[in-house]
Parts: C-alpha cells; structure tokens; sequence
C-alpha cells in the first residue's frame, strides 16, 4: 500500500466475528488479512477459523461447507476437516494423504466476540485479551448497540487519532481539545486525559486490534473499538457502545443519542483517513500530543522489537 510505510498486517489479536452472529452448526466465508477465509461454529460451540479452499481440489469450504460435530465437510468431495485443520476422513479413500490439512488460526472467544491471532512469522499468540465486564450481557448497562464501517486506510494511521486532542475541536466541534497523555506497558497503551481536563476519558489498546474507551461524560459509558485489515488497501473498523443505567436516567435513549454521535463522527473522521497521506516525520508542534510516542507503541507489532521500556509522559 504505497500510501503507508509499514507492512498491511500486523501481529496481534483481530476481531473476526460477534459471537452472535454464528450459531452452532453454522458456516461462514470471510475474508481476512487478504485471505479467503472460513468461520465456523462447531456442534458444541466451539469456533474455528480455517483458511477456506480444500487442498484436494480447491473447493471453497465456506460455500456450501457443513458442520458436522467437531469438524467441517468440503461440499466438493466430503473430505472431512477438523478445527486444528486437520483431515479425519475421506469418505471413498483407505488412506488420507498425510498432507491433508489447511491451516487453521488460533481462535479465542471473549467479551462477545471472536478473536483470532495473526503473526507474520506464525509465532504463538504473545498476549491475551481480557475480560471486560461491562460488555458483559447484564441489566446494569445498555445492550451494545454496534456500527461498522469499510475504511480504505491503515489502522495504524487512523488509530492515531486517539492521542490527537486537538482534531477533536477542529473535526469534530468539541468545547475543548482535550490534553491527552499516553503511556506503554507492553503490549498495551493507556491513553488519558490530563488530571483536570473537563473532558475525562481513559482508553486501553490491547495490541493494534482491540480498544476500550471508558467516558463518564454525558454518563459512564464504554465503547469497545476493533479494526481488522480486509486485504492490503481496506479496514473494517467497528465500534459498539453501552452506557451504565442509573436512577432518574433513560439510559437506552442516552445510548441510541450516542451512537448517532459516534456515528457522525466517524463519518467525519473517514473522509480525512480515506484521503490523507502518512507522513513518517511529520512535521508537529507543541501542542500536538503524543504521537511520537504512539508511533513508537505501534511499531512494536511489526518490528519485533523487544519489550520496550514504559514511556511515561507528565
């Protein structure tokens, strides 16, 4: 992608699916990381994601593919595959090829969602993503209310917005730009607002796939943010968000408000990404926020750095 100087995919955890959206038994073609891809839900659960053309003769196994227990059939010759991509049966062979497996990505489902692990050397997962009680299905929140969006740019790039206080005020008609702070702790950024700042609010990015917002303004509220790259030139980006209910407070009116506001805020923040370039020294000011130091957070997921040193800010 000429218009960004780093690689299109990088290493972390990457949403896949809302955990409701597949049901047990059910199959589904999508297409990651530049790859067809197949999504399903084992009979007892469980979800896999296998890449999606049969080894025998290239069938697509998200395209008339069937669950059957643990594993997923190939409509072409019912070659049977397992969710570790093996293959446990063929059904008019006395032997499977010993090379009959497709690859299968580790999956891991929490928070009501789908995850699965993408590394560009195929290293097991460096980290886990965590529970988040408040998007936890539960009478004391809103139920989350989610809008996607297919974005012709780079997470990296459109990520940074999150430690730029000023676009705030001038994109999108905040009273103030906020003072943000940031600082590393691995594989995580904590984003901030400076104590006293009327506009308090606290993110926590677990790696370059998964985000989560906590606001206390206009209500207390949480907004879980994932960005998984299509191909080389388009990002899904989701965002859902829950407010806390509280006495005297119509909280689900609250929250349907809201997420019109994000809404035209991302719309906003679009028609800047889709049409921007990446500068990689940029010219900044004192007043920009710390992108420096974000820069240097995100890089970590495609240069394989070693764990880097906490960057405190203030």
């Amino acid at each position: 992608m000429s218009r960004f100087p780093f690689p299109p995919y990088l290493d972390g955890w990457f949403r896949a699916a809302f955990s409701h959206e597949i049901a047990p038994g059910e199959v589904q073609p999508v297409h990651w990381m530049g790859r067809d891809l197949v999504l399903f839900r084992a009979d007892d659960g469980t979800p896999h994601l296998l890449d999606a053309h049969c080894p025998h003769l290239g069938a697509h196994l998200g395209h008339g593919g069937t669950v059957e227990g643990s594993g997923l059939r190939c409509p072409f010759h019912h070659w049977r595959f397992e969710g570790d991509g093996r293959c446990s049966d063929v059904p008019y062979a006395r032997r499977i090829p010993p090379a009959a497996q497709v690859r299968a990505w580790e999956v891991v489902e929490r928070n009501g969602v789908i995850f699965f692990w993408h590394h560009a050397d195929g290293a097991p997962p460096g980290f886990e993503i965590p529970e988040v009680p408040e998007l936890r299905p539960s009478g004391a929140w809103t139920p989350l209310v989610a809008r996607r969006y297919r974005i012709r740019s780079h997470w990296v790039d459109m990520n940074e917005n999150a430690v730029d206080g000023e676009h705030f005020l001038h994109v999108h008609g905040t009273p103030v730009a906020p003072r943000l702070q940031c600082e590393s702790r691995g594989h995580e950024l904590h984003i901030f607002t400076a104590p006293g700042d009327p506009f308090q609010v606290r993110s926590v990015d677990h790696g370059p796939g998964f985000r989560v917002v906590y606001a206390t303004e206009p209500t207390e509220s949480v907004i879980f943010l994932a960005a998984t790259p299509i191909d080389e030139s388009y990002t899904e980006s989701i965002f859902a968000y829950t407010a806390r209910r509280l006495p005297g407070l119509d909280a689900d009116a609250l929250a349907a408000t809201m997420v019109e506001r994000l809404d035209a805020d991302m719309q906003q923040d679009i028609r800047i990404w889709e049409n921007k370039v990446y500068r990689e020294s940029p010219l900044l000011c004192d007043g920009d926020g710390p992108i420096s130091e974000y820069r240097r957070w995100i890089s970590r997921f495609w240069r394989q750095e070693p764990e880097p040193v906490d960057a405190r800010r203030g």
